[in-house]
């Protein structure tokens, strides 16, 4: 039974003997990769040890006794299996084995890595889970192969192992003994840029000194973007590097300062970019696929220390063009509404606030909403004074306008099916304009209610009154249930009484309460205005997980929104003024309005919904085609009695995405395609992020919103929550637990190669890097937007 091999003997179908690291050394070593010396003691070695200490069985039992959900049972089981690698000594023969290899290296320093027999596969990556020691030396080569066997066994790595669902089969580890190159400067490559996942581009991170300092976020290197064919760099961003990490004299790493005129240079030049070009894509041809690469440079010279598949990239082409689009697509959902809302926010906004002359449009810029903020600002100065007055005359327009609306749409709605197409086109006509008028209602509670709160808050503040923020969370209760409570409440008395009745979920009965139950709340879970629903297997699930709970659901339900309520009636009573009290009364009523008036607009749309059903049907189109057609194509259509083959191809490119854009040129201009990235451009020269906001490197794409918990090391990992937003200067192994729980991560340092960047894409959740300062600029409980379209991260 062979023990150990030189990489020259190995290629990548050892993975069970030498790892996925050692596999994939060896496999470049046999294709002329320039790979620095190296031998692999094999996982053959690890079981030896194993067996001859008797330690197979006991590691057994103690992962047998696992909860990864309980975290305490797997430190504890971590700490007890890495002891007894520790303890235990090497056998006589692969001890004299490795310190043979060790001196045909004739290298003094070497580096020393885990190598895990399951690791880097198409669906998962062990990258950074394990262990690697640098620049060891011959004295403490052994302690340090212990370390790596042992560090199969640390907490992240138990965890992720029960993660990917890995624990069942059986994974060893080897050891990867490499020639340390002293590198003047390192980094990593991406054969497809991780972010775009253009197939045509890699990118190239850099830094001075040695690579684990990128791998591990604590730089944020240099990068650069090169376009494969034809071969041409196509984006350079050169980052100042303070400090790099180098070999100790005795061996070992150690940090070391950057003179400035030296870390302010860009680390690679062009001829030295496109020359490890070259290699990366020799490197991704040999594989046949796109490739991780860890690169190091030492006088003159590249050295390629690892290579490992791209495990977070789009399963198909059809997933990747979805996501390249989303690249420049600044808005993307139902057109019908959206161009309702963009001419109702302008033309209703006058109507209902006849003192605002003119309220702009809004900006929409990769992704998201901005509004102009020189027009709230006169919104808000117009409510702050006489605010009780002036914003209960706003809210009883609203609340009439919306049921009104809600009422006028049932009228509608009636008897779709018999009527012409000219008659059809007519209500939906009026339907569209009712919306139009109406809609002006949906931003204004927002702007007033974030003015009284910041005048309520002023003025407990004028009063010394404490806990300010407390006290007007409690207060922030609706003063009436919410149709959201409503549904609540309705789902769990549905799930009672089927519970208490013993139906059977598809009996006749069953289906009849959840019919009545869609009928009334179904528009409460559209994923849109008038769009996808859910059908009625989403209500069975529901009551299926609720089952036998419900009564005690309900109760609670009950129980908190009256101690919340009598929670804000106490915090009202205590504000030691009448004029105090009536605010903060009318605030309540704010946030009330704030909640209800998106419901209100949502059942109107929900009620016009056959109507669009059969519209669809008429002219023989896809329920997903109207919705991306204008409100005047459609009514068009119907007056025709058939809908144009240019105008169904309009439609359907929308759907990958679209901008629904003014400005003082041109009002509403609907562009798709390549026309998109010029406007934004336009537009991004009058976009400002905003005061307190922090703009990092785009790691892996989305929008996310959550409170902050900032994590200064792993003692404070236990603060994170699910939903949280995970902000820390950078993320090692370690924080993979927490990091699960995140729905969005930021780091101060590191590029999209670093370990926060890596997992994020893994995990797919938003992520952005290199913000230099977030952990400063964000302090726990802030709530907090990570937009992982733009990279802006911002306090809301």
């Amino acid at each position: 039974m062979e023990l150990l091999l030189d990489f020259k003997n190995i290629s990548k179908s050892d993975v069970l003997l030498a790892g996925g690291k050692g596999a994939s050394l060896g496999e470049m070593t046999q294709a002329g990769i320039s790979v620095p010396n190296g031998f692999v003691i094999l996982s053959n070695a690890f079981e030896k040890f194993l067996e001859e200490t008797d330690l197979n069985i006991e590691i057994e039992s103690l992962l047998d006794s696992v909860n990864h959900k309980e975290m305490h049972t797997v430190e504890n089981v971590s700490e007890k299996i890495q002891a007894l690698i520790l303890q235990a000594d090497i056998p006589p023969d692969i001890e004299g084995e490795v310190q043979k290899f060790f001196k045909n290296l004739n290298s003094k320093y070497v580096a020393v890595r885990s190598s895990a027999t399951a690791e880097d596969s198409a669906s998962a990556a062990w990258a950074g889970q394990l262990e690697s020691y640098l620049n060891t030396t011959e004295g403490d080569l052994l302690e340090n192969v212990k370390k790596c066997w042992a560090s199969l066994f640390t907490p992240r790595a138990i965890f992720y192992r029960f993660e990917k669902d890995l624990h069942k089969q059986k994974i060893s580890v080897a050891v990867v003994v490499q020639k340390m190159i002293e590198s003047e400067k390192s980094g990593v490559a991406f054969s497809v840029h991780p972010v775009t996942q253009d197939r045509n581009q890699l990118i190239i991170e850099a830094g001075f000194g040695l690579g684990e300092a990128i791998v591990s976020g604590q730089i944020t290197p240099d990068s650069y973007v090169v376009e494969k064919q034809p071969r041409r760099i196509i984006d350079t961003n050169i980052s100042t590097q303070t400090r790099g990490l180098y070999r100790a004299t005795n061996g070992g790493n150690e940090w070391r300062d950057i003179a400035k005129e030296h870390g302010e240079k860009q680390v690679l030049n062009e001829r030295e970019i496109l020359e490890l070009s070259k290699i990366i894509l020799k490197i991704e041809n040999h594989y046949g696929f796109p490739c991780d690469i860890e690169w190091a440079f030492e006088k003159g010279e590249f050295y390629i220390t690892q290579s490992r598949p791209i495990t977070t990239l789009s399963a198909s082409d059809e997933e990747r063009q979805k996501e390249n689009w989303l690249v420049v697509v600044s808005f993307k959902t139902e057109l019908l509404t959206e161009a309702i809302i963009h001419k109702g926010y302008r033309e209703s906004l006058s109507k209902l606030l006849p003192q605002i002359p003119k309220f702009r449009n809004r900006m929409i810029i990769d992704n998201d909403i901005y509004i102009d903020l020189t027009e709230t600002s006169k919104i808000q100065e117009y409510f702050s004074s006489n605010t009780v007055k002036k914003a209960g005359e706003v809210y009883k327009a609203i609340e009439w306008q919306s049921k009104d609306f809600i009422r006028t749409s049932k009228e509608y709605a009636k008897n779709a099916k018999g009527i012409s197409d000219k008659e059809l086109s007519a209500r939906l006509h009026k339907f569209f304009k009712a919306y139009e008028k109406t809609v002006g209602a949906i931003g204004i509670p927002t702007i007033i209610d974030l003015t009284i709160e910041a005048k309520l808050k002023s003025f407990l503040k004028e009063s010394r009154v404490e806990n300010v923020d407390e006290i007007l969370a409690q207060i922030a209760i609706p003063h009436k249930l919410v149709e959201t409570s409503k549904e609540k409440l309705a789902l769990l008395t549905l799930a009672k009484n089927i519970n208490n009745q013993e139906l059977n979920l598809e009996s006749r009965e069953t289906m009849a309460f959840i019919r009545r139950h869609y009928r009334k709340y179904g528009w409460l879970h559209s994923t849109l205005f008038l769009g996808k629903l859910y059908d009625e297997q989403y209500i069975k699930k529901e009551v299926v997980k609720i089952g036998s709970e419900a009564d005690r659901k309900i109760d609670e339900l009950e129980n908190d929104r009256e101690e919340h309520l009598l929670s804000a009636e106490k915090a009202i009573e205590e504000i030691h003024s009448a004029n105090g009290r009536k605010l903060a009364k009318f605030f309540q009523k704010a946030v009330y309005y704030r909640t209800a008036r998106l419901e209100w607009m949502n059942e109107a749309c929900f009620v016009m919904r056959p109507l669009l059903e059969e519209a669809a049907e008429r002219l023989q189109v896809s329920f997903n085609d109207i919705i991306y057609l204008l409100p005047e194509e459609l009514t068009g259509s119907l007056n025709n009695s058939k809908i144009d083959s240019n105008v169904v191809k309009s439609a359907k490119e929308r759907q990958k995405g679209y901008a629904y854009i003014s400005d003082n040129e041109q009002e509403y201009l609907l562009v798709i395609g390549n026309e998109l990235e010029e406007w934004k451009q336009k537009f991004s020269k009058n976009y400002k992020q905003g005061e307190g906001a922090v703009k990092g490197i785009v790691a892996f794409k989305g929008i996310a919103k959550g409170k902050a918990v900032i994590v200064k090391d792993r003692d404070d990992l236990h603060k994170v929550r699910e939903g949280n937003v995970l902000i820390a200067r950078l993320t090692t192994p370690d924080f993979i637990i927490a990091m699960k729980k995140a729905c969005a991560i930021v780091t101060d340092l590191g590029g999209i190669t670093s370990h926060a960047a890596i997992t994020s894409r893994e995990l797919k959740i938003p992520c952005v890097v290199g913000t230099e300062n977030s952990t400063k600029s964000f302090k726990d409980g802030d709530l907090v937007e990570v937009n992982g379209n733009n990279g802006i991260i911002r306090k809301i």
